[in-house]
């Protein structure tokens, strides 16, 4: 049962990471339709999305 829990939690987590980094949306961005993006208008990429946010 915990197997389950943690293997859920890290697919999750994955997933959201990879949302992040290509849409620059995570699922409540998505709802506001907000997005994270550049001052240039282009996608801001994994560094700036999502290493930074959780730094």
């Amino acid at each position: 049962m915990f197997l389950y829990i943690i293997l859920s939690v890290a697919i999750f987590a994955l997933w959201q990471t990879i949302q992040m980094c290509i849409t620059g949306q995570s699922i409540g961005k998505r709802l506001m339709k907000i997005k994270v993006i550049k001052t240039t208008g282009q996608n801001s990429g994994f560094a700036r999305t999502v290493l930074m946010r959780e730094i």
